[in-house]
């Protein structure tokens, strides 16, 4: 995948990695904890696919051929994990729910910070 290439891995898995251990200090019982690592690996999955997502649409600006279905079924993908590891969240964790997701802004802050700078 090209959107790998496009991050700095190690800093970004370890400042997400970092992030969700202190989330993990607010938890209250082990149902909890395994509702941070659902909604921790959808974060994941969701965020890697949205900078396959925004490299499909800067290539299809850029003049290049993009297969529009990918596009399409990336976004929507991108999406059903995002809320269904949102929703295991909830399950798991009830009205607590709002611990993951401010680990979730935190962590779109820290892709922004994990992207490699191109010249």
């Amino acid at each position: 995948m090209r959107s790998i290439k496009k991050i700095n891995i190690k800093k970004y898995l370890t400042l997400t990695l970092l992030t969700t251990l202190a989330s993990l200090y607010f938890t209250q019982n082990l149902d909890e904890k395994f509702g941070i690592a659902c909604v921790y690996i959808g974060t994941i999955a969701n965020q890697i696919m949205l900078i396959e997502s925004v490299m499909m649409v800067v290539d299809m600006g850029n003049g290049k051929k993009v297969d529009k279905f990918q596009m399409v079924t990336m976004f929507l993908g991108k999406f059903i994990i995002l809320f269904g590891a949102l929703y295991l969240g909830w399950q798991f964790m009830g009205n607590r729910v709002i611990i993951p997701v401010v680990n979730y802004v935190i962590h779109i802050f820290i892709l922004t910070l994990s992207s490699n700078k191109e010249s």
